[in-house]
């Protein structure tokens, strides 16, 4: 599996940012319940927004880039790094 680049605006370590990136994208092997909180987590950094929920979960779970992405969907890629910054912050501060 590929390894995330570390995000530098996040005060998580290394190793819990990819531990996180493990879990999302192998989101199907999951337990219900990891599944249910990468879910509400997701709809909690778009806030509500289904759009938005659809992208970040293509971003958290997929493999294709996230230009990709912010271009299938038609949001800025600025957006959906910034959503990804906010679901990990919100995981790990959510046990």
């Amino acid at each position: 599996m590929k390894t995330q680049k570390k995000m530098r605006s996040l005060s998580i370590g290394y190793a819990k940012q990819q531990a996180i990136y493990r879990t999302c994208r192998r989101y199907y092997e999951q337990p219900p319940e990891v599944q249910e909180k990468i879910e509400r987590l997701c709809n909690a950094a778009a806030h509500g927004d289904r759009q938005k929920y659809n992208a970040l979960f293509a971003v958290l779970t997929g493999g294709k880039p996230i230009r990709v992405i912010a271009m299938e969907h038609y949001y800025s890629e600025r957006l959906l790094y910034e959503m990804r910054r906010t679901f990990y912050e919100a995981w790990n501060s959510k046990k």
